[in-house]
């Protein structure tokens, strides 16, 4: 029996007849022809200098990592082992309460529970 990976990855476990086990195979997604095409068209560069937002990715030279690992690090040492889990729906309270300082401070009426932070891809 072949484990489910090795050094390529999960999908790359071939019998020695070069197919997939059974148990890979009832794991594949069928293939989706129409949805294939609309990807690869979705993140063509080819188009007379048009940028397509259909599929994002950034410049990774422009990701902040020094201050990415100082946040982190710094995170980990206030909160803890806490600062790794999922935080309320609502926020992580001590920025709320941040954000909510600095508006006032501009003059804005409003409580530390007004302020809400969300996320989304």
């Amino acid at each position: 029996m072949l484990p489910p990976w090795n050094e390529h990855g999960p999908r790359a476990a071939l019998r020695s007849d070069g197919a997939l086990p059974a148990w890979q195979l009832a794991l594949e997604e069928p293939t989706n022809r129409e949805r294939g095409l609309m990807l690869r068209e979705a993140i063509s560069t080819t188009h007379g200098g048009a940028i397509r937002f259909a599929w994002a990715r950034g410049d990774v030279s422009l990701f902040p990592t020094a201050e990415l690992r100082r946040a982190i690090t710094d995170a980990i040492e206030i909160d803890g082992p806490a600062s790794l889990q999922y935080e309320p729906a609502e926020g992580y309270l001590p920025l709320r309460a941040w954000i909510a300082a600095h508006l006032r401070a501009a003059g804005i009426d409003l409580d530390d529970e007004d302020v809400v932070i969300t996320s989304g891809a």
